[in-house]
């Protein structure tokens, strides 16, 4: 590390702080974000926990360990956290209704193992873990191979847990929601194992690599940051929802911004609690009189509160009802055409189209896959 350039080192100590940052930023804005909230939860400690590599180097860049020696490292064991929270994201895209259970705790004893390995540093006076960083920046350009392959245990922990995520998703390729997701796991495999291969080589050969190895972990950490945008996206992060409606429309409407909200919640209430929606001629001016407004009222709030029309609300209130009831034991001796014409469809016809536009699959397909994603879980 002592042998990088000045320039080098300059260059380098921006860029990870950037990355840094960067990192720290965005999981505080998916954990902001509506939509899939454990999917959301996820994300955020996957990119939180992949931005702690890039914060260590940064401490020996900016010389900020000389200050606190206490610091080193504390965040190493949380590296094996990257990889778990990486894969139970993978599960959270593949099964919305996943919930953690206690067996899923058996994923955290590398970190519990190597946490405890470095209890005994975290004691030590900060003389002595002076002396340890005074070792790292003086260390030879070529550790012996244990040294190299044990430095590296949390990189191949990573490696891991993707191409078991790549496994995963590979049993779920008919699931078109997920092959972006599994475009990004074979790149991001790929970024690991050249992580790997390419510090082998140094070692082979060697070479210097401590800019190369910071410069990739880097990248790894830009490769999860990108993929935070990938997933928030399609919550439209970029660009405003659309108005289906002219505003004009509503220009001369009594409705204030705040009465329109507090109408959306009635509704959201209304929709959750009566199930309205479960009636196939159900109709706006239905739901307008349940809620005691006109029906042009309704309509303003559905526009400018929402952002969506009243058949696009309804049936998007009918697929999710319908999902819930293919997954519940109780409703096992029902077809898939019973439940939607009991969730309000009218036919088999619209009931097919709405699903396979608000899922991407068809009904059989979202069925096999949910029975395959059952399989691999148990």
């Amino acid at each position: 590390m002592n042998s990088l350039s000045t320039p080098a080192l300059d260059i380098m100590t921006w860029l990870i702080g950037a990355v840094t940052l960067h990192g720290v930023y965005l999981s505080f804005l998916l954990l902001l974000r509506s939509g899939n909230q454990g999917l959301m939860r996820w994300l955020a400690v996957t990119i939180l926990l992949i931005s702690l590599v890039p914060l260590n180097y940064l401490l020996f860049l900016t010389g900020i360990i000389w200050q606190a020696p206490h610091l080193l490292g504390v965040f190493i064991p949380a590296f094996y956290l990257i990889g778990v929270s990486f894969y139970f994201l993978a599960v959270q895209m593949v099964r919305p209704e996943f919930r953690l259970k206690p067996i899923h705790a058996l994923h955290l004893l590398p970190f519990v193992f190597f946490l405890l390995r470095f209890v005994p540093l975290y004691y030590q006076s900060a003389d002595y873990k002076l002396q340890v960083i005074d070792a790292i920046f003086n260390a030879a350009d070529r550790p012996p191979i244990l040294d190299f392959l044990l430095g590296n245990l949390p990189l191949f922990h990573i490696t891991a847990y993707a191409m078991v995520v790549w496994i995963l998703l590979a049993k779920n390729s008919r699931d078109t929601r997920l092959q972006w997701l599994q475009n990004f796991t074979k790149g991001f495999v790929f970024l690991l194992v050249s992580d790997v291969l390419i510090q082998l080589l140094f070692w082979t050969m060697d070479w210097n690599g401590a800019l190369m190895e910071m410069l990739l972990a880097a990248c790894v950490a830009g490769a999860i940051h990108a993929l935070g945008y990938f997933i928030i996206k399609p919550v439209d992060l970029f660009k405003p929802a659309p108005v289906l409606v002219s505003i004009s429309k509503y220009r001369t409407s009594p409705l204030s911004s705040v009465e329109i909200e507090n109408r959306k919640k009635t509704l959201l209430e209304l929709l959750e609690k009566e199930k309205p929606y479960l009636r196939a001629e159900l109709k706006i001016s239905d739901l307008a009189g349940m809620m005691g407004i006109p029906s042009h009222h309704l309509s303003q709030v559905l526009n400018e509160g929402m952002h969506i029309n009243f058949y696009d609300l309804i049936n998007d209130y009918r697929i999710t009802e319908i999902k819930k009831r293919l997954k519940d034991p109780k409703y096992g001796h029902f077809s898939i055409l019973a439940i939607a014409l009991d969730c309000g469809f009218s036919n088999k016809t619209s009931f097919n189209r709405t699903f396979k536009k608000l899922t991407g699959m068809t009904p059989t397909e979202y069925m096999n896959s949910y029975e395959q994603a059952i399989k691999v879980s148990s």
